[in-house]
């Protein structure tokens, strides 16, 4: 009995101590981070990026200058973890940025960021962390030893034969691996309410999943009856209309992961 008491002792120890939050830090720590972080990302939406090098590592700006800088439509601060010092930290913020396929086809999608920030001079600067699971940044990945692999993984398998005839066929085996579309456009009336439907066969060997773009743009509507595709499953895209005073986009879009690959759905109003 006393054996047993004194083995369950340091187990409930344990638990209790994997249970304790951790500690919170000073509120005006907390605040100063969020003033610089929010002024760091108000500068991305205001494209005033020469600004934000004064919120940049010393150890980064090299980094920051050579870096191409995306407009953001607008950010909040999703949540923070702190170093044990409060020194650094690791800050989640989700952005609004206009993704461009071509001049008529955009989407604004909402993008998970993660970004590292330290004290240096006294005053919350962000820096571009080398940590092999640094996350996304503002100015793309900054896992600098991925980049790396990921390039020599593709140097690896540059095809030996680069005539326009193979890369053609090159192009359409990846295209035909991800799926394909029992027609390419829809037809829609222009002066009265309509619909039309795609219809998108996964035939990739594992799961899929769709999202649309360009959807609700001068009256036209696109919804898929699925989004979460496994192999050779089905999903059907249904494009409606309804004319208002103003010409309908030239296309939508459905867009595959993991494979990133667009269709482009054009629509025809005759």
């Amino acid at each position: 009995m006393f054996r047993f008491v004194l083995t369950l002792i340091p187990t409930i120890a344990m638990l209790a101590a994997a249970q304790t939050p951790a500690p919170a830090p000073p509120p005006e720590v907390d605040q100063a981070l969020r003033a610089r972080v929010s002024e760091f990302f108000q500068d991305y939406v205001d494209a005033h990026f020469r600004q934000g090098e004064a919120l940049v590592a010393e150890d980064s700006k090299d980094y920051y200058y050579n870096s191409p800088k995306t407009q953001f439509k607008s950010f909040k601060i999703d949540g923070v973890s702190w170093a044990a010092d409060f020194s650094k930290a690791r800050v989640i913020v989700v952005v609004e940025r206009t993704w461009e396929v071509q001049p008529a086809l955009k989407s604004l999608s909402v993008v998970p960021l993660a970004t590292s920030w330290k004290i240096e001079n006294g005053k919350w600067v962000w820096f571009n962390d080398p940590a092999p699971d640094a996350w996304v940044t503002p100015m793309g990945p900054s896992d600098v030893k991925k980049l790396q692999k990921d390039k020599q993984e593709a140097d690896s398998v540059v095809p030996k034969d680069l005539s326009q005839a193979a890369i053609q066929a090159q192009a359409k085996q990846i295209l035909m691996g991800a799926g394909t579309l029992d027609k390419t456009f829809v037809n829609l009336l222009p002066d009265k309410d309509s619909s039309d439907q795609v219809v998108f066969t996964n035939q990739s060997s594992g799961p899929v999943k769709l999202s649309v773009e360009g959807s609700g743009v001068n009256g036209v509507t696109a919804v898929l009856d699925k989004t979460d595709l496994g192999a050779g499953e089905k999903a059907t895209l249904k494009v409606s209309y309804t004319p208002m005073g103003k010409q309908p986009p030239v296309a939508v879009g459905i867009r595959v992961e993991p494979f990133q690959k667009l269709f482009v759905v054009r629509i025809k109003t005759s």
